[in-house]
Order: C-alpha cells, then sequence, then structure tokens
C-alpha cells in the first residue's frame, strides 16, 4: 500500500466533486483497476479498499446537506437568531463578522456587525459564544453575470445559508470557547505589531506572517495577480518551509539543543504559526504535513511523502467535503502533489538556481488550467519575474518579517530604524512590480475552460513530465507543443462558432450592452456604466471586466457610448485603458463633455454618430435613429444614440435614456418602424416608454436594465402596467441578473442568468 494512497485521494476527490453525478468517480476507478489489475494479489487488495472509499465517499457526498432557498422573498422586518458562534471574528473596522449557527435549525449565517468598533464591543462576540443577534436577514446574492463572482455559491461551499446585516443594537453574548483565547491572544498580538511598526510594514506582516491581506494596497494585490505572484500573499507550503528552515536554525545553532528536542521545538512552533496564519487550508496542509513527518520520524517511520500527503487531503475531503471546491485547497494540493512526484526531475540538477527554475516552471505549468477556470487568463512572462522576486520573498522578506514579530519588543529607536530599512528596500521592489505591470500588457486572456479541457490538460501534463523524467526529451517537447495547441484552441475557439449573442449585462442602476458576432468576426459594446472614479469603479471590476474576460474578450472592435451620464459612460475611462479599442462612437455633442481629453489620448478612431447613419458589420447592420445633429437638446438623456438591428432573424432597438418626447419625434421620421426586442429606455422610468410609442413599435419583447431596489423606483409601476397591458414579455436585470439573447443567421434563443 506504500506509495499509492494518491490513488484514494484522487477517487475521493471525484467523487467528492461530482457526488450527484456518480459517473465520473466510478468511470476513474475502472479506469485505473484496469490499468493495475494484473500488477498481482496486492494490487487487486489495494482497488478493494480503494472501491470501499469510493462507496463510503459516494454516500457522503449523496447524502450531504443540500442548501435550499424559500420560493418567497424572505420577509423585511427585523429578525432574532439564536445561536452560537462558529468561528473566529473577522475585524475590520467598523465592522465585525463571524458564523451563526442558528440552535433551532442548525442553519449557519454569515452574520455583519456595523457599530463603531472599541475594545468593549469586540469582546461582545467571541467564538463559543451563545447570542441573540438581530438584523436584516437576507439570501446571500448569486452572480448576476456570466463570469462574475459567486457570493452565494461561495457561502454554500462553507455551509453558509443566509447573511443577516446588523446594527448591533440589542444583542447580547454569553460566554466563549477555548478557542477563544487563542482568537483574543492573536488580536492583542495583532495589535500590539500594528503600534510598533508603520502601516506600510504591519500590513506586510499581517500578510505574510498572519495570512490576512486586507491592509495592502488593491493595485499591490493585482499587480502581484497579474503576474501570478498571489501565492506569495497566500500563506502555504513556501512560508511553512521557511519557518522550519527559519527555527530549525534557531533550535539547532543558537538554543543548541538536541535533534529530537529540535522536533519537538518545530511541532510546537508549527501549531503556533498555523494558529497565527489563520489555519486556512493551504497553510493547515503544509503545517499538518510537517506534523506528521516529525511525529512519526520519532518512530523510525519513513513513509512516502505522497502517501502522507494524501492521507492529510483524505481527511479534508470527509469531515468537510465540500472543502474541494475550495481554490486554496485545490491549487495547493495540486501544485505539492505535481513538486512531490517530480522529486526525481529536482534531485538530478545540483544547481539551486536550476532547481528554483524548476519548481518555479512546473507550479506555474500545472496550474494553468485552474488558472484558466477561475480566472480566465494566463502570463506567459510570469515565470521570468517569479525568478527574482520569490526568492525576494523567500530569503529576505519572509525571515525579516518573521524577526520583526519576534523582536517587536526592542527599543523603539531600533525598531524605527529597521521599520524605515525595509520599507525602503520593498517599497522600490513593489514599485518595480507595478512597473513591469504598466509596460507589459502581454496578459493571455483564454476565458473559462471547461472541467473537461481541465482533465484533458492535466492529462498530457503528466505525459510532460513523464517523458522529462525519463529523459525522453522529443516526446516531451512534442507534448509541450500539444499543451500550447489545446491552449490556443480554446482561445481561438469563438472563432469558429457560428453562434452570436447579445447580452444586457446587469450593472445596477445603468446600462452595458455587448454584441458577439458570429465566428467573433465583430465584438460590439453599448455603453459602459460605472460607479465611482476609476480607482475605485467597482462596476468595472467586478462586473464588466470579469465578464468580457470569461469570453476571451480583450478587444473591443467598436465601443459606442449612447450619452455621458455616469451610469452610461462610467467605466468608458477603463475600457479604453484595460482593452484594446479599435473605434469608439458618440453623439456629435461630444465637445461640451469632459471625456472628450480621453478621446483624444486613446488610439482608437472617434466617429460620431447623428440620424441616418448606418454601422455595417456584414451582414449586420445597426441603424442611427437619434440624435439630430441640428437640434437642440433639452438634456443629456435626449442626446443618447438610439439603434436599431436585426440579429438572427430578431429586430432590437437600444434607447439609450431618451424621453416620451425624443420617442415621438422617433416615431414621426421612422413610420414603418417595427421592433421584436425594445431596451426600455431610462431603465423603466415613468417619462419613457410612452403608449404612443409602444403602439408605434408593438414589441413582442421588452429588456429593462435597472438595479436592484435602486433609489428611484425603477422600473416604474406605470411602465410595467403598460407593457403587461399588451402582453409584452418582460426581462429585467434588477430581477432575472443578465439577461442573453444567443442567435446565429436564421433564429435566436432568450436566456436569463438567474431564473
Amino acid at each position: 500500500m506504500k506509495g499509492k494512497w494518491h490513488y484514494i485521494a484522487f477517487l475521493a476527490f471525484m467523487v467528492t466533486l461530482w457526488g450527484k453525478e456518480k459517473w465520473p468517480g466510478y468511470l476513474a476507478f475502472c479506469v485505473l483497476l484496469l490499468l493495475y489489475w494484473p500488477l498481482g494479489r496486492i494490487s487487486r487488495l489495494f482497488f478493494s479498499i480503494s472501491l470501499g472509499a469510493i462507496i463510503v465517499y459516494t454516500a457522503l457526498a449523496l447524502n450531504s446537506p443540500t442548501i435550499s432557498y424559500p420560493e418567497k422573498e424572505l420577509p423585511q422586518k427585523t429578525v432574532t437568531i439564536h445561536g452560537t458562534i462558529m468561528t473566529s471574528p473577522e475585524i475590520l473596522p467598523p465592522r465585525i463578522s463571524f458564523v451563526l449557527k442558528d440552535h433551532s435549525s442548525n442553519v449557519q449565517t454569515k452574520v455583519y456587525v456595523n457599530p463603531p468598533l472599541d475594545s468593549s464591543f469586540q469582546n461582545i462576540y467571541q467564538r463559543g459564544a451563545i447570542c441573540e443577534i438581530s438584523g436584516h436577514l437576507t439570501v446571500p446574492e448569486k452572480a448576476r453575470n456570466p463570469g462574475n463572482f459567486d457570493y452565494r455559491e461561495y457561502l454554500n461551499q462553507q455551509g453558509i445559508t443566509y447573511v443577516l446585516f446588523s446594527e448591533g443594537i440589542g444583542n447580547s453574548c454569553d460566554g466563549q470557547s477555548l478557542l477563544a483565547f487563542g482568537d483574543q491572544l492573536r488580536y492583542q498580538i495583532l495589535q500590539f505589531l500594528k503600534r510598533q511598526y508603520s502601516r506600510e510594514t504591519f500590513s506586510w506582516i499581517k500578510a505574510l506572517v498572519f495570512g490576512s491581506d486586507d491592509l495592502l494596497p488593491e493595485e499591490t494585490i493585482e499587480a502581484f495577480r497579474t503576474w501570478n505572484l498571489a501565492h506569495l500573499l497566500a500563506i502555504s507550503g513556501l512560508h511553512t518551509g521557511l519557518v522550519i528552515l527559519f527555527f530549525y536554525g534557531i533550535g539547532k545553532y543558537a538554543l543548541r539543543l538536541t535533534e529530537t528536542h529540535v522536533k519537538i521545538f518545530l511541532m510546537v512552533t508549527l501549531a503556533v504559526f498555523l494558529w497565527m496564519a489563520g489555519a486556512n487550508p493551504p497553510v493547515f496542509r503544509a503545517v499538518m504535513m510537517a506534523e506528521c513527518i516529525l511525529l512519526l520520524s520519532f518512530f523510525k517511520k519513513h513513509p512516502p511523502i505522497s502517501d502522507v500527503l494524501s492521507l492529510i487531503a483524505i481527511l479534508f475531503m470527509l469531515f468537510r467535503p465540500s472543502i474541494v471546491f475550495n481554490i486554496g485547497f485545490q491549487f495547493s494540493f495540486l501544485v505539492t502533489y505535481v513538486l512531490v512526484f517530480s522529486k526525481d526531475i529536482l534531485l538530478k540538477n545540483p544547481s539551486l538556481i536550476w532547481k528554483s527554475v524548476y519548481i518555479s516552471f512546473i507550479s506555474q505549468m500545472v496550474l494553468i488550467p485552474l488558472q484558466l477556470y477561475y480566472f480566465y487568463y494566463i502570463n506567459p512572462l510570469s515565470l521570468f519575474i517569479n525568478l527574482f522576486i520569490v526568492p525576494y520573498f523567500s530569503f529576505v522578506v519572509i525571515p525579516v518579517l518573521l524577526i520583526f514579530v519576534i523582536c517587536a519588543w526592542l527599543p523603539a529607536q531600533v525598531i524605527h530604524m529597521l521599520d524605515n530599512l525595509f520599507i525602503q528596500v520593498h517599497e522600490k521592489v513593489i514599485q518595480l512590480i507595478h512597473l513591469a505591470e504598466s509596460w507589459y500588457d502581454g496578459v493571455w486572456v483564454i476565458g473559462k475552460i471547461t472541467w473537461l479541457s481541465v482533465m484533458l490538460y492535466l492529462f498530457l501534463f503528466y505525459w510532460f513530465m513523464n517523458s522529462w523524467e525519463y529523459r525522453k526529451f522529443r516526446r516531451s517537447f512534442y507534448t509541450g507543443c500539444l499543451l500550447v495547441l489545446l491552449l490556443f484552441s480554446e482561445s481561438i475557439s469563438p472563432y469558429f462558432s457560428e453562434e452570436g449573442s447579445i447580452t444586457m449585462l446587469d450593472v445596477g442602476q445603468g446600462d452595458a450592452l455587448v454584441i458577439e458576432l458570429p465566428y467573433r468576426k465583430e465584438v460590439i459594446m453599448i455603453d459602459a456604466a460605472g460607479t465611482g472614479h476609476s480607482t475605485d469603479n467597482k462596476t468595472f471590476q467586478y462586473q464588466i471586466k470579469p465578464f468580457l474576460w470569461s469570453k476571451g474578450i480583450k478587444q473591443i472592435d467598436h465601443l459606442i457610448l449612447t450619452h455621458f451620464d455616469q451610469d452610461h459612460s462610467g467605466s468608458a475611462e477603463e475600457i479604453l485603458t484595460h482593452f484594446q479599442v479599435r473605434h469608439i462612437y458618440t453623439h456629435p455633442f461630444y465637445q461640451e463633455q469632459e471625456f472628450q481629453e480621453h478621446i483624444s489620448y486613446t488610439e482608437a478612431i472617434h466617429h460620431t454618430l447623428y440620424r441616418g447613419l448606418m454601422l455595417q458589420f456584414p451582414p449586420y447592420e445597426l441603424y442611427v435613429l437619434n440624435p439630430d445633429p441640428y437640434r437642440e437638446y433639452d438634456s443629456e438623456n435626449n442626446r443618447s444614440v438610439v439603434l436599431y438591428g436585426v440579429f438572427g432573424g430578431t429586430s432590437f432597438l437600444f434607447t439609450g435614456d431618451i424621453d416620451a418626447i425624443t420617442e415621438e419625434n422617433i416615431s414621426i421620421h421612422y413610420p414603418e418602424l417595427d421592433v421584436n426586442v425594445l431596451k426600455v429606455s431610462h431603465h423603466g422610468s415613468k417619462y419613457s416608454t410612452s403608449e404612443v410609442f409602444l403602439n408605434h413599435l408593438s414589441p413582442d419583447i421588452a429588456w429593462i436594465s435597472a438595479g436592484a431596489d435602486n433609489r428611484y423606483g425603477h422600473p416604474s409601476w406605470e411602465v410595467i402596467k403598460r407593457l403587461e397591458g399588451k402582453k409584452i414579455r418582460i426581462f429585467r436585470t434588477d430581477q432575472h441578473g443578465a439577461i442573453i439573447f444567443q442567435f446565429n443567421h436564421q433564429s435566436g434563443t432568450f436566456l436569463r442568468m438567474n431564473p
């Protein structure tokens, strides 16, 4: 059985991941059975045990609780939950959050408490406390656009059903568990370090020693993601290995301990480090591996590392099956397995530099399919920057920060001197990373790939590594070419699809609509809503950009801004900065807008649109019905560019924010206008979509882009009444999320993100 437990771990993962569809796990078992059955009695015994493991895990997966939500909306009034705090409170002033388990239903709820945070308030909420918490109960938000982060799914994977927002009034808690004392000590240590060091240094201590990057600047985190350096910010095997080396040196050479006492010292130190780092899956995996190996060494047992790793993975999945969906779990175990099985390749080269190159190359290559599945892009040059930045963090930053934590009691003058020296050096390195990000925009956006492609990639990668290990370099080269070809085929697949789509994104109280023509001949974007300034544009960052990248879109051929209100053009600057835009279109009155300076600086060709023009994308056209360049308009809304086009045999009218007066003007100029789908103007305002206009167009379907629970009350009940009175089918982003029309040359299908 030695050295074979990874097969059981793999089968357990497959069955747990697809527990409701048992066939993937059984299929994997049958394939392995065919490969290993001829090897004899031991192999047959091993596979008998494997089959038993599969049955157990299938039973667990099938009988694991399924979270269901009420069909009706939850009551809007305040509710009170009586339960126990299950997790360490996360404190991010002025808010504190934790998971509360209801005593009556055993349902777990994520609680956010928002009053001013002082020491007495923080002491109320402790792990293990029995509490009565009052607040507004909600269902977690689902992803409202393709490619967006799904908060509900994220919480479901942790067994959390609801979210409760509390102002803290009337809340009461009593008692705490033993673990709460550790939480309090950790909090006090962090507060002490915060007083001792500057904000810059403390933010890195909190990230790299305590496992929380909430104080790091968002642009720094984004730069690390761009260059595939985010693993440095997530405490895992690298950090754990450095802690072992660091404290082994202290125990062996500073404290002069015996080998046995050094091992005991390391086991205690690792337990403390696990507690300090927050016990997330990657660091938990690394620490438990080290603890198991150290413990077994006392009994002169030296099992294969792969077996230790596999048993830890099996225990993870046994006690918390949903862990298989955790990105940290998948990334951490996949990289560790590959490096463990690549030990022969790594050991054959005595050069430390080449070992670092191999480790970086192998780690990044194996993570490519998961990177594409979750984040939609890869950075081909990240390998090279990793070669410089990873050693810098490994041998300089992390050891220095560990020393800072240990030596925080030193005199203030010494602390200040060390702090300044660290900042001067470290800030220059971070500036270089930012400079590289601004200089190189070679991120390869491929889009979200399927699980089938993930599995095919991993199979080819296994063949690549096997050929490399046995020094069959020609076969390894050809397999590497197949890997690149697979990625390239995923990248160009939209250009071979005869299906196009029109997607009205849910961007809250705004408009953003993307048209992809068949064979990806053109990508047309009509409006780009935004919120806040460019440094804090959450609409672009969390809704528009992830959608475009998930579709593999890095170039927008035509960006049409109907008018210059923030809810229609607020993300235009970011689109022009982060995407390749070939053509940008505005109404002819753009000179009066502040946005004209962005138009002058962009490489996109600028065009003005007005009534009578036609945009051609053979065999498709978009006709411009508004504005009239010779007319005086009373508002920016009525200057909106109005477009008409036919896609998949269905006619669309995109109306911007025009009101009833401009609608009447369009009706006069285009008396024969007939529309199947009307994009309702001005988010369903009562001053638009008049009865006369609807009678003139006779639409079958209405699309309304409006924010959920928006303060304007859009869409208005008057507009809904008009539409329903004419039996027009209504699609609303506030209720359905993104609205999608998939079409070919002759026909199309309407889809909703959230049925």
